[in-house]
């Protein structure tokens, strides 16, 4: 019976039928595209923080002044990486969109 039950959520959840309402998709591609723009963004930016870390390290400044650079760059990198992973996990999504224009 509880089997029964969970099995009929996870139908409730499945792509398809949300796949047919077109507002469900429109978002979940908006936040796609949205990952897939600030993942490299947030990347870049990590790697100009993290240059700057180094270089404030490399002129002797005080060690609380490149640590802010250092944990804001990583940060920025782990964030970004988080969002790239996500865009990829979510690229079916894109297809969906190709396919039903």
């Amino acid at each position: 019976m509880h089997h029964e039950h969970h099995h009929r959520m996870i139908e409730q959840r499945s792509p398809a039928s949300s796949f047919y309402d077109p507002r469900f998709r429109d978002e979940s591609l908006v936040g796609w595209l949205g990952f897939l723009v600030l993942g490299p963004a947030l990347l870049l930016f990590g790697t100009a923080l993290g240059w700057e870390a180094l270089v404030q390290y490399r002129a002797d400044k005080p060690p609380a002044r490149w640590a802010v650079f250092g944990s804001l760059a990583l940060s920025a990198v782990a964030t970004g990486a988080a969002f790239l992973f996500k865009a990829l996990q979510n690229r079916h999504l894109f297809k969906q969109f190709i396919e039903t224009e």
